[in-house]
């Protein structure tokens, strides 16, 4: 994990502002009150991998660049097209073991991405539902070291960093019966890691 969590270009973070703005307009009054058009909520379960260089230091003797993440999601279906939902995203930890001049050093980033996004969902294939989203979102590091109180060139390090992004992705949903849907997705929360989990929601 970089010691920028986040590394988006204007350029996407104005793509994903303008989709979440312009495409809901599609959706007319009469959709977005309709009872056909519930609200939801539901959790996910999955992994996520990290790109776990952390850049002060040289390559790591150990790493473990994967962890189990949860999502949870509220939104509100538009259409049958368009869904507009927040989230929150706890991704576990990148952890590395280094050996540097100042003796064999331990870290650990537990990573945690809050925001809000866009499901653009197609026509059902075989029961399936795919969608693309597209969002815009906050991540932010919590940095645990050992030992504790670590400078590198006189410099301590950050304790926790954030940036805000684009969040995307691609996914899929399986109405179970009238208010369960399963979803299964794969997406890019933030710029150094990489998330696949399955989900339920309920409507209501």
């Amino acid at each position: 994990m970089r010691t920028k969590l986040l590394n988006r270009t204007k350029l996407a973070s104005a793509l994903a502002i303008s989709f979440m703005v312009g495409v809901p307009s599609v959706a007319s009054a009469a959709d977005f009150f309709s009872s056909d058009n519930p609200v939801y909520a539901g959790i996910g379960y999955g992994q996520a991998t990290f790109d776990a260089e952390f850049e002060k230091f040289d390559k790591p003797t150990s790493s473990d660049e994967k962890d189990k993440g949860m999502i949870f999601f509220i939104g509100k279906q538009y259409n049958k097209n368009l869904d507009i939902e927040v989230f929150y995203s706890d991704l576990g930890d990148a952890k590395g073991n280094y050996q540097t001049d100042i003796g064999p050093v331990s870290i650990k980033i537990n990573t945690k991405v809050y925001g809000v996004r866009t499901n653009y969902k197609f026509e059902p294939i075989s029961g399936f539902i795919p969608y693309v989203t597209l969002g815009f979102g906050k991540a932010t590091g919590k940095l645990t070291t050992t030992p504790s109180s670590l400078t590198v060139n006189g410099e301590r390090l950050a304790r926790t960093e954030s940036d805000t992004g684009a969040v995307y992705g691609v996914g899929a949903q399986y109405k179970y019966s009238k208010d369960i849907t399963l979803r299964g997705e794969f997406s890019k929360p933030e710029d150094d890691t990489q998330f696949m989990y399955v989900g339920v929601s309920t409507s209501f």
